[in-house]
């Protein structure tokens, strides 16, 4: 069993992937601020900085034996988020197979292999809260955006299938959709767009967050839209 600070350990217990990139960084530092034990997840060549009451494991998310070996090292997981994904943008005629196989691995394959890793755990204390990151490009998909919408619309329907079968395990699933995402990559990719109606990575931490409370115990098999102003 992993060992976390006094504090967390007598709270909740979950696990956050990709949290060294600009959502999934939100999202650690909002959990943690609550007093959940945070088990943070990066890639295996990733350094991040230390941060309280916050155990950082790295893994690939991609390989299926890596995620089993992760959740191994776990137990008594109260909730998943899994923030790890990527984008590629590319017309369907021009997008290479690299960038596709990239897109199907990090969005849709990680999801499945965590999903897959955690439900035993829950299943067994007859509770748990797994979240998703999906897009609103899966809703109102733009030119360009065919491969990352079909990977994410593909989380999409793991969300709702998983949720249909866990239901009666006490086990919620739920995605958010968001639109663009106010992070240094995004800005740097569109340097004249209107960034104060993207969404805020604090605000959806906020949503991620509150998803995983009693509060929201009703609420399993929803694809929350996160449209900002866009």
């Amino acid at each position: 069993m992993s060992q976390t600070n006094s504090k967390a350990s007598s709270s909740r217990r979950v696990l956050i992937t990709g949290a060294t990139g600009a959502l999934g960084a939100s999202v650690v530092a909002r959990f943690a601020a609550a007093g959940d034990a945070v088990f943070a997840v990066h890639t295996p060549t990733q350094k991040p900085a230390s941060l309280e009451g916050v155990e950082w494991i790295g893994a690939d998310l991609t390989v299926r034996k890596s995620v089993i070996d992760l959740f191994a090292k776990l137990d008594d997981l109260d909730a998943v988020v899994h923030c790890a994904g990527g984008f590629r943008y590319g017309m369907v005629d021009a997008i290479s197979g690299d960038d596709f196989r990239f897109l199907t691995a990090l969005n849709f394959e990680s999801a499945f292999y965590v999903a897959a890793a955690a439900v035993p755990g829950m299943k067994k204390r007859k509770r748990g809260s797994l979240v998703f990151i999906s897009s609103m490009a899966t809703q109102n998909p733009g030119a360009g955006l065919s491969a990352y919408a079909a990977t994410k619309a593909a989380v999409n329907g793991l969300v709702t299938s998983l949720a249909a079968e866990l239901k009666a395990e006490g086990i919620r699933v739920n995605a958010v959709m968001p639109s663009t995402i106010d992070t240094p990559a995004n800005r740097k990719d569109m340097p004249h767009a209107d960034t104060s109606k993207w969404v805020s990575p604090d605000d959806l931490a906020e949503i991620l967050y509150d998803l995983t409370l009693p509060k929201t115990k009703s609420i399993t098999g929803a694809l929350i839209a996160v449209p900002g102003r866009v």
